[in-house]
Order: C-alpha cells, then sequence, then structure tokens
C-alpha cells in the first residue's frame, strides 16, 4: 500500500530508522517482498478498486504538504 511506499521512501532518503546503505538495501527488499515474510495487501483488490483510488487520490493530495 501507500503507507508502505512512504516508509521506503522515508528510509531510502535517510530520514527513516535506516542507516547505511545496508539498511537502506534491507527495507528496499522489504518492500519489493524479497526479504521477510509474504503480507496480504487490504487496499489492491482485483474485485474492488474503489479503495485503492481513494487511497491514491488521499496520497498524492498530501504531497504537497509533506
Amino acid at each position: 500500500e501507500l503507507g508502505d511506499l512512504d516508509h521506503l521512501l522515508l528510509q531510502l532518503r535517510g530520514r527513516g530508522t535506516a542507516r547505511g546503505a545496508g539498511a537502506r538495501l534491507a527495507a528496499l527488499l522489504r518492500y519489493l517482498g524479497l526479504a521477510g515474510p509474504r503480507g496480504r495487501g487490504e487496499v489492491h483488490r482485483r474485485d474492488d478498486r474503489a479503495p485503492f483510488r481513494y487511497e491514491l487520490r488521499t496520497w498524492f493530495s498530501t504531497l504537497g504538504r509533506a
């Protein structure tokens, strides 16, 4: 979900808890699903796209305020 993307971007920019290149790489791999437990997306569903559209609209509207 987009909250996960926000978290990743903070880590990659050095504004999160990840310190150093290794920690940033680990954060990227977790985001891509290459490390750690596989999660289930609650917003991205093929049979009901309305929650994703709402989250996307909200995410873009808050980008300028961050």
